[in-house]
């Protein structure tokens, strides 16, 4: 395959990937320590406007995540770890989305207005949820792809 002609290019993707899980991971952590009041000085506003950011290092991850998968997709394809990866992938950008539609939008415009936003006890579940399920399933998953690899 391509990607093995190089000594270089398959840890370049690897590193690129991570940098991108990186930022989204930090930027949902980021959004959810917010909504439990920490630091309550900084407005929602700038954590809604965190949303081009998550989709430009969610692109990034989209693209060096397919170049992973077709260097190894016989033995992804026939890994439990992967099909979790995926499946927590996808429940992760719903729960994802829905924080930043139903939770940072109104927060940001309710902010708009001069009165305080405190968060909910379902802001509060959505975040927990979009970071225990998106980040801590999803990369524990992909940590264990490597060890739960069916022989060739």
């Amino acid at each position: 395959m391509w990607i093995d002609h190089s000594g270089w290019f398959y840890p370049a993707i690897l590193i690129v990937h991570a940098l991108g899980m990186c930022v989204m991971a930090g930027l949902t952590c980021m959004i959810v320590l917010r909504l439990f009041g920490f630091p309550r000085q900084l407005p929602m506003v700038v954590y809604n406007e965190t949303l081009p950011w998550l989709v430009g290092a969610f692109l990034i991850n989209a693209a060096s995540g397919l170049l992973l998968f077709i260097h190894d997709a016989y033995q992804l394809i026939h890994n439990i770890a992967y099909d979790l990866k995926m499946i927590s992938l996808f429940i992760g950008l719903g729960v994802t989305w829905v924080l930043y539609r139903d939770v940072l939008g109104p927060a940001s415009a309710l902010e708009a207005t001069g009165e305080t936003y405190v968060a909910s006890n379902r802001d509060k579940g959505v975040g927990l949820a979009a970071v225990a399920i998106w980040w801590f399933v999803v990369i524990a998953s992909g940590r264990f792809i490597a060890y739960l690899t069916p022989p060739s």
